[in-house]
């Protein structure tokens, strides 16, 4: 059992630090307030493996079938630095009761080499570099270390292989459903007709700090 959580510049937290978990935990809080963050914080540190990033923008909806691999940095793993700020490594540490110290650094990081993936297929070559489009993780538990990679290039996802099981079993199931991308064209629908308004006004009751609603598409896929 988790005992205590310290989470450092992943998404909404800086700096967030509880204590005092118990086996059954009720997490409360008003809208954007960080309640998914802290459920995703604690099965990234579960899973150990980069590769479980992608995990969480599935559940959150953030997938299209239309995007490229090479757009997985700007568009999943910019947007869970908190501020954006890939600079800042992001940090969640636990204390467990049997496990002692838990620690996962999750981090941008840039290949060693100037390695190049050339892939050939029907349409022609496509070349792919992943000296900086890679997302490093490195897990300290009982004063060793792992550290696990996934890298992209312009057609693939490459990663390594995981062998050894999750530090601790979980799972995430999320409540909602659907994808971003559903939601933009539906906003798109609503603005042709110019009641996008009526959206913004609802929207207020739980953010009354919002101003406007615009659909974005410089990722290669549309958000709002």
């Amino acid at each position: 059992m988790i005992e205590s959580l310290r989470i450092s510049n992943y998404r909404v937290f800086d700096d967030l630090r509880i204590g005092g978990f118990r086996r059954i935990n009720l997490v409360a809080g008003r809208n954007n307030a960080g309640k998914t963050t802290l459920l995703e914080a604690l099965f990234l540190l579960s899973f150990g493996h980069p590769s479980a990033t992608l995990t969480t923008v599935i559940n959150r909806g953030m997938v299209s079938s239309n995007l490229p691999p090479n757009a997985i940095p700007e568009v999943h793993w910019k947007q869970m630095f908190a501020m954006l700020d890939r600079d800042q490594a992001i940090e969640i540490e636990a204390h467990h009761a049997s496990l002692g110290c838990l620690r996962l650094c999750l981090e941008m990081a840039v290949s060693d080499s100037t390695e190049v993936h050339v892939r050939r297929g029907d349409e022609g070559f496509s070349i792919g570099n992943v000296s900086d489009r890679m997302l490093k993780a490195t897990l300290s538990r009982n004063q060793n270390e792992h550290i696990r990679k996934i890298a992209v290039t312009d057609t693939e996802i490459h990663m390594e292989r995981r062998e050894e099981p999750m530090v601790i079993p979980a799972g995430f199931m999320p409540s909602g459903g659907g994808s971003l991308a559903q939601d933009a064209e539906q906003l798109g629908e609503i603005k042709k007709q110019k009641r996008d308004h009526m959206v913004v006004d609802a929207l207020r009751t739980i953010a009354p700090k919002l101003s406007r609603l615009e659909i974005v598409t410089t990722t290669g896929t549309p958000m709002i």
